[in-house]
């Protein structure tokens, strides 16, 4: 039970942390965006510095704007997802090219067991005719001699 309410709370100070960094970016922006005005929410920033004792980095230079740890996460996701999408997009040109070598390869198996028929049925039916000649041949001089 201890376990669960130390969770919660866990839980709820992350959230009170996670929501004070999204308000002090958005202070941090609007004070990028006008430099003139006067700092009126300095007391949130510092308020924001002591709960979650997290410092924020100031920008590298005025006008540029600076990527967040979300904004390189996601990146880094979508990069991830890119390459994934090209690695398996990859894998299925090389199955479909492999899948018609073997289509080709059976077709050309095919053909030469066909062609290969038709040579045997040929030399079948030639083999027929010159015995069937010899016959009629022999036949002929079976009845010259008679």
């Amino acid at each position: 039970m201890d376990r669960i309410i130390k969770k919660k709370a866990d839980e709820a100070s992350a959230t009170r942390c996670a929501s004070e960094i999204v308000q002090e970016a958005l202070v941090r922006r609007a004070l990028r965006g006008s430099e003139d005005e006067p700092d009126a929410n300095s007391s949130d920033t510092d308020h924001f510095n002591d709960t979650c004792s997290i410092k924020s980095t100031p920008a590298k230079a005025k006008g540029t704007k600076r990527k967040n740890v979300f904004q390189q996460e996601s990146e880094r996701q979508d990069k991830r997802l890119r390459d994934d999408m090209e690695l398996r997009r990859q894998q299925f040109e090389q199955q479909i090219q492999s899948q018609l070598k073997q289509h080709e390869d059976r077709m050309v198996l095919e053909r030469e067991m066909q062609d290969r028929r038709m040579l045997m049925e040929q030399a079948r039916a030639l083999a027929q005719d010159q015995a069937e000649e010899r016959m009629q041949r022999a036949r002929q001089e079976a009845e010259e001699r008679n």
